[in-house]
């Protein structure tokens, strides 16, 4: 769904698992994972566009 959170405490992060799974953030970026993503959040602001690459 478009523009939907990441839920940052589900996550241990940094230590994300390289398990590929995508997903397309808000910024146009596939990142290997929902973790990956929620990583990125981090930094600035990406919220999950869609589940599957971009």
């Amino acid at each position: 769904e478009w523009g939907e959170d990441c839920n940052s405490g589900q996550y241990s992060l940094p230590a994300c698992t390289l398990d590929y799974t995508p997903v397309c953030g808000t910024d146009g970026v596939t990142y290997g994972n929902e973790c990956m993503l929620c990583s990125q959040n981090q930094r600035e602001p990406v919220l999950i566009a869609k589940y599957e690459a971009c």
